[in-house]
């Protein structure tokens, strides 16, 4: 029981923590509040996902790298439809992943396609130019020619004033020359179908644009890729477009300048990329490299190619990561020295004229040194159909592979996905070696060797071709390895695994192969994984041929158990609400004869609850009203039991279920509602469903959470007023307690156990 005499002790001592407090908070408000990071370390060697704060998706941005604050700062660029220019201000940490939104008191308004870089010297971001008043439908450009500055570290905007400045421009390119102390910008687009050649330099000391004098230049263009090259002392420039209405020109030469002796040279390079215009490119001081990446070629088509310059050999390597961002074209890139990363934000696809601004990944890491690119996290695990789960006893992790996003240009994708139900958090592990993008393939967690096995899936939504690997995924080491066995199952999908533990075996059954040809199948197959060796079972009975099917290991009863599936590549009529065991040490599939079951379906789930010995059902197609059904399969009893949780989740399908041991919870993701082949609503809801009290709870499920303050580093959130508004509320509470003491009143004094 409470003892509220020693709770009252406690309110005086923290009385006059109270007026401590008072002491060291200036009553004016300008109190320097960093970001506070809360750090979430998983097991693996991977960066945590950002906070619920971040910009909004956009293209056109200015970006640039502070390296003395160790942040990435972005302003502006556009948003689609509305408000279209945009003014914000955010800094951005790879560190900690996280977005800070910096709503400084000044501004230089709304605008996109500027130039900005940052000058190490005066450890200050200088901008210039831009569009300040883009319409859509070209009928009405508005270009500027400003010059701003701007200082993280007193989170201030500065117009500049310099006697003379290059004419209003966008898209010219801008890198800073640290040898020089000079912003270097070339090129641009002054006016609607008017280019220039133009070199200039910017001194920050001084506030001066100079107009250099080179005896050769690049041709005129905009929408080059430039970035500074310390070793060698010259600004790098590729590509870039030649103004031609009547095509989408673009260029693939490369260039180099020398402040000092003011000279452009062409670098006559084999091979060299593809010709380009609005791509991005940075320079590596660690490999003394320039990275390029993405951009838009001549037929309108956008690039997602990533490629490095050595100035010293004059050599462009094209470069073969395994995962890499999706092609895109007006993203910005920067490279954080402090972590030695490229990172690419933003950005559109698919076509030059026909865009859809980067909704889901906007932030891309490059790791030069292993030719690897890893997302950083969206703010929330988006909704995915047909992804690959399995839960990881040993790390008490949930295991999520590929599936379908379809918010994604390419909709079936190959991320891999923890999900700690402790933290309810979503990370996204990026591995350096990953299974190609697949879905609706098999995933099992073997305990014995601690492994996840996964198998097959399909590849293309075009092709229908499916995959016959196998792979396997350590949790500990974040990495997947291509077993490549001798023999394996047929490439399909629709198939599901599960582990039995009791013969230390995946069991794999049935799937539906749609090309060469549709083959619905109905074989069983088991895999040991310390042979690395699958074998084919010869059952003298099994389910009919099926895909889509339920399937689980009730580890009491040693037993497969099996429901529902779908013979039929072309209805959804006939579909199964049969119950099937299977015991690996007989090789036998008996139909169990049950009192009760769900409705006929397919691509439902199911999951043991080995704290209850039972099997929990929810969901499956084609039913729409039965769909948010909760079953629980007793396999002592033969018996299927409806129950009736309130609230629920909504009724799903190509969803996934696991139980989750350590918590003695089913976990539920994903999944889509509506119907399979016109409406639809793809979900990205978590849920854990509690057997013993049957009660299901939606989960907030964050995605690598970290928890932020996010405010300029020296201005108060919203003004002092809030620190005013605390410091008079708890002065107010103080006098009640003084009050209160002076009276002799006694609190009541509660006796427990022991008093």
């Amino acid at each position: 029981m409470i003892r509220f005499d020693r709770f009252f002790s406690k309110i005086i001592v923290g009385y006059f923590l109270f007026l401590l407090f008072l002491t060291v908070i200036p009553l004016n408000g300008s109190i320097n509040i960093e970001p506070e990071v809360i750090n979430i370390e998983p097991q693996g060697d991977f960066l945590l996902s950002s906070t619920y704060l971040q910009p909004g998706a956009r293209a056109d941005a200015m970006v640039a790298y502070d390296s003395e604050s160790d942040v990435a700062i972005i302003y502006g660029g556009w948003d689609d439809p509305d408000p279209w220019e945009l003014d914000d201000t955010w800094a951005y940490s790879y560190n900690t992943n996280t977005w800070m939104n910096m709503s400084p008191t000044t501004s230089p308004g709304k605008r996109e396609v500027g130039s900005m870089a940052y000058d190490s010297q005066s450890d200050s971001m200088v901008m210039f130019g831009g569009i300040i008043n883009y319409d859509p439908d070209y009928t009405e450009l508005v270009y500027t020619n400003e010059t701003w500055t701007y200082s993280y570290n007193t989170n201030t905007w500065t117009a500049m004033s310099p006697a003379t400045a290059p004419s209003p421009r966008s898209y010219a390119g801008s890198a800073y020359d640290s040898e020089s102390d000079r912003i270097i910008l070339f090129g641009g687009e002054r006016a609607e179908q008017s280019l220039n050649d133009e070199t200039w330099s910017y001194d920050f000391e001084t506030d001066t644009w100079t107009e250099m004098s080179p005896p050769i230049s690049p041709s005129r263009r905009f929408g080059s890729a430039m970035a500074y090259d310390e070793e060698s002392d010259r600004i790098i420039l590729f590509g870039g477009r030649p103004w031609n209405p009547a095509t989408y020109a673009a260029m693939n030469d490369t260039w180099a300048y020398d402040f000092n002796t003011d000279t452009w040279e062409f670098l006559d390079t084999t091979p060299f990329p593809e010709a380009r215009r609005a791509a991005s490119m940075v320079y590596n001081n660690a490999t003394d490299r320039m990275i390029l990446f993405g951009g838009a070629d001549e037929e309108q088509n956008v690039l997602g190619d990533t490629w490095l310059f050595d100035y010293n050999s004059n050599n462009w390597t094209q470069q073969s990561p395994t995962n890499h961002p999706s092609a895109r074209v007006r993203h910005r890139m920067i490279y954080d020295s402090e972590s030695d990363v490229v990172l690419s934000f933003f950005g559109t696809w698919p076509t030059w004229t026909s865009q859809s601004l980067i909704q889901n990944d906007l932030v891309w890491a490059y790791d030069t040194n292993n030719d690897h690119w890893r997302r950083m996290s969206p703010t929330t695990q988006t909704g995915l159909v047909d992804m690959m789960m399995a839960y990881d006893s040993e790390s008490d992790m949930s295991i999520i592979f590929g599936g379908m996003d379809f918010t994604d240009p390419q909709p079936i994708v190959g991320q891999t996905w923890a999900y700690d139900l402790n933290l309810d958090t979503y990370f996204d592990l990026s591995p350096v070696i990953a299974p190609s993008p697949r879905a609706a393939g098999g995933l099992a967690y073997d305990s014995q060797s601690d492994r996840i096995v996964q198998f097959g899936g399909i590849l293309s939504l075009t092709s229908n071709l499916a995959s016959g690997e196998t792979w396997i995924f350590d949790y500990n080491s974040n990495n997947w390895t291509n077993a490549a066995p001798a023999i394996a199952p047929s490439p399909r999908l629709g198939t599901y695994m599960t582990y039995d533990s009791g013969s230390d075996r995946v069991i794999l059954f049935g799937g539906i192969t749609l090309n060469p040809s549709t083959v619905i199948h109905n074989d069983t197959w088991a895999y040991d994984l310390e042979t690395n060796t699958w074998e084919e079972m010869n059952p003298t009975s099994a389910p009919d041929a099926r895909y889509g099917s339920a399937i689980t290991y009730d580890s009491e009863s040693d037993r497969v158990i099996l429901f529902g599936g779908n013979p039929s590549a072309t209805t959804t009529t006939s579909t199964f609400s049969d119950t099937w065991e299977y015991d690996y040490e007989l090789d036998r599939w008996a139909e169990v004869s049950t009192t009760g079951h769900p409705p006929a379906g397919y691509t439902g789930k199911m999951a043991y609850d080995s704290e209850s010995d039972k099997v929990v059902f929810f969901g499956g197609y084609p039913d729409n009203s039965e769909r948010n059904q909760t079953w629980i399969f007793d396999l002592n009893a033969n018996l299927w039991t409806q129950v009736s949780p309130n609230p629920h989740p909504d009724g799903r399908f190509r969803h996934y279920m696991v139980y989750d041991v350590e918590s003695d919870s089913v976990i539920m993701f994903g999944g889509m509602t509506g119907d399979w082949f016109s409406e639809e609503t793809v979900l990205d809801t978590t849920w854990s469903y509690d057997e013993n009290d049957d009660v299901w709870t939606q989960l907030s499920a964050l995605s690598g959470h970290t928890t932020t303050t996010p405010t300029s580093p020296t201005t108060p959130v919203d003004g002092g007023i809030q620190w005013e508004i605390v410091i008079v509320a708890g002065a107010a509470v103080a006098v009640v307690i003084i009050v209160v003491v002076l009276k002799g009143v006694v609190f009541p004094k509660i006796e427990g156990p022991g008093d």
